[in-house]
C-alpha cells in the first residue's frame, strides 16, 4: 500500500489522519472489496488511486510523488525484488519513508527450519501465490540507495501457525524497518 498526504496537509512528515489520501498497488485483484471494506472503517483516510499491478512494475504511480510507502509481506512473492526496490526509491519523495514487514529465510541457527524452507520453496511458490518461503530481503533493501536504513529482526511465534511436524514452524522468522529516500 502507498501513502501519499493531501495537497494541503503537512509536508515534513507522513500523516495517517483525516485528509490522508492512499494509493494502492496489488496484484490480486480479488483483494479489492477487502480493500474498500476496511478503508470504510477509517473515514478520514480517502483511497485516491488503486492499481491492480506488481510492485515491480509503478508505472502509473508518478516519481517523486509518495510520502511513505507502506508494505507488509510483499518481498516474498515479487518476481524480482531489486527492481521492486528501485519502484519505491523511485516513487517517493525526497526524504520520503518506506516502512516495511516481511517474513524471511530462518537465521543459521534455525538450521532444521532453513533446510525444511528451502526444500518446500521448490512448490510452495505454486500454492500461496509467489510466496517463496527462504528469501532473505535484506541484502536488497540495504543495496537499493536509500539514504537511511534500519532494519530489526525478530521471531514472531504468534504470527504464523502453519507447523510441519514436531512443531516446526516455517514462517516465523521476520525483518521490519524504514527506509528513508
Amino acid at each position: 500500500m502507498w501513502g501519499r498526504r493531501a495537497p494541503d496537509g503537512p509536508t515534513q512528515q507522513f500523516h495517517s489522519g483525516d485528509g490522508s489520501q492512499v494509493i494502492c498497488v496489488e496484484p490480486n485483484r480479488r483483494h479489492t472489496a477487502t480493500l474498500y471494506r476496511r478503508a470504510g472503517e477509517h473515514p478520514g483516510v480517502r483511497i485516491s488511486a488503486f492499481h491492480v499491478s506488481s510492485a515491480e512494475n509503478l508505472r502509473e504511480v508518478e516519481s517523486g510523488s509518495v510520502d511513505a510507502v507502506v508494505s507488509t509481506v510483499v518481498l516474498c512473492s515479487v518476481s524480482d525484488p531489486d527492481q521492486c526496490m528501485r519502484e519505491i526509491v523511485r516513487v517517493l519523495k525526497p526524504g520520503g519513508k518506506w516502512f516495511f514487514m516481511e517474513h524471511v529465510k530462518a537465521p543459521r541457527e534455525f538450521y532444521v527450519v532453513r533446510v525444511v524452507q528451502t526444500v518446500l520453496n521448490l512448490a510452495w511458490p505454486y500454492l500461496y501465490d509467489g510466496c517463496h518461503l527462504s528469501r532473505s530481503p535484506q541484502k536488497h533493501i540495504r543495496k537499493a540507495g536509500f539514504a537511511s536504513v534500519v532494519i530489526d529482526e525478530f521471531e514472531a511465534y504468534e504470527l504464523m501457525q502453519t507447523r510441519l511436524a514436531h512443531g516446526i514452524r516455517l514462517v516465523r522468522s521476520h525483518i521490519s524497518g524504514t527506509a528513508t529516500k
